[in-house]
């Protein structure tokens, strides 16, 4: 508050600042005016990572947040009924790679008749629905607004957090890892089990015989710049790897014979 005692404004933007770095991955939203639901899918879009959850009951509205990697637009008309939660309630928790967003059934949450084309352009713009098919209620979609698929980025995030996790615990769980080829392969291992796991969780691809597909690279101790070294900075390990993906449609053919 200020000297006139007067409350001070706590805006999305505040939020962010304050509590980003806490242990959460999904936000929600209680309550938010339009503009602030915008202004968190800028926030959010700017640290690309992590995601805003979001439920739009006016169709017009759904192409504010198109192009945004890290949000997810839920387009719902019932007000009553919440499936942003009922989506990360869902999905959220589950061994990130095992699944897809898509497909998912939510309880509590009614299904909407759109039809196949109004269904396709909500797609093309970015948002998802839940619909009925094959008497089955469910995600009709598991993208975010950017059309990029929910657990291709939520891998993505799934690895950077472990890997930062594991290298920490490196760092804290012994006395010294040295600055030598020794102490470089040491840092190599936890990015390897990180991948591994990844790997094992369905994130990582496998290829024709059933191997990850990563790779893992460390510079020498003579590779890396005297400035590093007196900064005792390693920048030398860097990992590629493929994303597995899933299977979201399927194209097949027939032949009948009579």
């Amino acid at each position: 508050s200020d000297g006139a005692g007067a409350a001070a404004t706590f805006t999305i933007r505040n939020a962010f600042d304050e509590y980003f770095d806490n242990d959460w991955h999904f936000l929600i939203l209680a309550d938010a005016t339009a503009d602030e639901k915008l202004e968190a899918a800028k926030a959010m879009e700017e640290k690309s990572y992590k995601f805003l959850v979001l439920q739009v009951t006016d169709r017009e509205e759904v192409t504010s947040y198109t192009g945004k990697d890290r949000t997810i637009v839920f387009y719902h008309p019932i007000t009553s009924e919440h499936p942003d939660a009922g989506l990360v309630g869902a999905v959220g928790s589950l061994t990130v790679g095992s699944v897809t967003w898509k497909f998912k059934n939510i309880v509590g949450v009614t299904p909407q008749d759109l039809k196949a084309d109004e269904l396709q352009k909500l797609h093309k713009e970015g948002a998802i629905a839940y619909v009925t098919k094959a008497g089955h209620s469910e995600t009709s979609e598991g993208i975010t607004a950017s059309g990029e698929y929910i657990d291709v980025l939520h891998g993505k995030d799934w690895v950077k957090l472990n890997i930062e996790t594991s290298i920490q615990s490196a760092f804290s769980n012994n006395g010294k890892i040295p600055f030598s080829n020794a102490g470089f392969s040491l840092l190599s291992v936890q990015v390897t089990n990180v991948l591994q796991k990844a790997f094992s969780n369905g994130i990582v691809a496998s290829d024709e015989d059933g191997l990850p597909v990563y790779t893992i690279s460390t510079k020498k101790r003579s590779e890396v710049s005297d400035e590093n070294r007196k900064n005792r900075v390693y920048d030398g390990l860097s990992f590629t790897f493929e994303l597995a993906g899933a299977v979201h449609s399927a194209s097949i053919t027939g032949e009948i014979s009579i």
